[in-house]
């Protein structure tokens, strides 16, 4: 009997799972409990406990609990913990981090028990090789500090991509999902907008700035992310998503196209306050894209007249004309930096290492005892992963955009379940328009923003079983 076969006898039984879940919480959680003695802890551990049992039992749940859920309140919560107790913050990326690893088991041991037979394909092999790089690029660092933290914020999210193609998502997992998504980012853009005009001074109490993130005047909005990037990266993905919902061909009731509408509508209301240009890019891009390959002329048309018309308005409205001046300025820092990061290429070919570009390195820039650490390279990702993990891994992820653009044209081509056309147009288009976004901004980077799209990339890559799932329900 082999090792998986004594795996998935174990798990067979709930409680099997439910007890490895438990131990790996306990191990995690317990010892810093009893020696650090902070009693927001043991609230912590019953929450933890608590997740560890929903995501062992229901792993396709606990994705959306945790990146739909729990993600978006994390930044409000941290600070909140920050300010009443003397927990470092380090502890509490632990405890979120521990989501994540939980789901990861949950799924191992979900597909061990369901006998599921994957097979490997381009662009799993792809996906894996650049979650590989992690391991290079802490060689070539030589600090494990920086490795840990680097490895977090950049190749820890890709672990969604497998969670996904373990899971055995169908049709109707990627519907709930997408569903879900549109939903909470259009709670998230109420309460943005809520803070933006009734409360605007909750941004000072939150992050302890002095000064609020401004462009020509204008407040940037940020909702509860405390980040106008993200925030705005997050309503330009939904405002591809409705997109694409609100064009598709399907039979939708009048009630769920004149709720599409008006998420679209609040999205784009959001994503131009936000102030974020990489994010316009992003929306801008992933649209015409849709629009293009929808092959539909007339909406192709409607669309470009209502974009030029978009971008007459922020041309002129002075505060939207500087920010995206300013942008395109050969005179801005961005060129600066982007010029040296280059220069630290042509140095360093094969990588300064982990942690030690982008925006790990801009935070322990000042900590004197990481040495090489190039700060240059936080605003553009292909920059950023050429000059951390060196030019061959520029050219793998390259490869990489090609496999993740040519599967989810395949699956949108090719597919014969007509609710998820629309998604897969919304993936394929959303993905070229962070792709875009991507030439000023480490946006593999963002916080919960990339993970989504492992997820939704992981919905691409499964679309092979998901078609077959079909066909035998319908056969049957």
């Amino acid at each position: 009997m082999t090792y998986l076969n004594i795996l998935q006898n174990l798990i067979h039984k709930k409680r099997a799972i439910f007890a490895i879940s438990i131990s790996i919480a306990v191990l995690v959680s317990l010892p810093i409990t009893i020696f650090a003695k902070w009693n927001i802890c043991f609230v912590g551990l019953i929450a933890l406990l608590g997740i560890a049992l929903y995501f062992s039992l229901k792993p396709k749940n606990g994705v959306i609990l945790y990146l739909l859920v729990i993600a978006p309140i994390y930044p409000t919560l941290r600070n909140i913990i920050l300010k009443v107790s003397d927990i470092p913050g380090p502890v509490l990326s632990i405890w979120q981090d521990m989501g994540i690893y939980l789901l990861i088991i949950a799924s191992l041991l979900r597909g061990a028990k369901n006998d599921i037979d994957i097979k490997f394909q381009k662009l799993d092999i792809i996906v894996l090789s650049i979650f590989l790089l992690s391991v290079y690029g802490a060689v070539v660092s030589q600090d494990i500090f920086l490795s840990i933290y680097g490895f977090r914020l950049t190749y820890l999210p890709i672990c969604f991509y497998f969670i996904v193609r373990l899971l055995h998502y169908n049709y109707i997992d990627v519907q709930k999902f997408t569903t879900f998504l549109i939903n909470t980012s259009f709670l998230i853009a109420i309460i943005g907008m809520v803070l933006y005009f009734i409360f605007p001074n909750i941004y000072f109490i939150m992050t302890e700035e002095t000064i609020a993130p401004e462009y020509y005047s204008i407040k940037r909005m940020y909702s509860i992310f405390w980040s106008p990037v993200v925030f705005g990266s997050l309503m330009a993905l939904n405002t591809v998503m409705t997109f694409t919902l609100i064009n598709s061909e399907n039979k939708t009731t009048s009630l769920r196209k004149t709720m599409l509408r008006l998420q679209f509508f609040i999205f784009c209301f959001c994503l131009a306050l936000s102030m974020s240009r990489g994010s316009w890019l992003f929306a801008v891009t992933g649209i015409f894209t849709c629009t293009i390959l929808k092959k539909s002329s007339v909406k192709f048309l409607f669309t470009v007249i209502l974009i030029l018309l978009v971008m007459f308005c922020f041309f002129s409205f002075r505060p939207f004309y500087g920010a995206l001046k300013s942008a395109i300025s050969t005179k801005g820092a961005r060129y600066q930096w982007a010029f040296e990061t280059i220069e630290n290429i042509k140095r360093a070919p094969f990588g300064v290492g982990l942690g030690k570009a982008g925006h790990v390195a801009a935070r322990f820039a000042k900590t004197e005892k990481h040495e090489n650490i190039k700060t240059s390279s936080t605003d553009s990702w292909y920059l950023k992963i050429a000059l951390e993990t060196g030019i061959w891994s520029l050219g793998l992820f390259l490869m990489f955009m090609l496999a993740a653009f040519f599967f989810s044209y395949k699956a949108y081509l090719y597919t014969k379940i007509p609710k998820l056309k629309a998604i897969y147009l919304g993936i394929m288009g959303a993905f070229i328009g962070f792709s875009a976004q991507g030439i000023g901004s480490n946006v593999w980077d963002f916080y919960m923003v990339a993970p989504i799209f492992w997820v939704l990339l992981g919905f691409v890559g499964s679309y092979k079983s998901m078609e077959k799932d079909y066909a035998l329900y319908n056969n049957h």
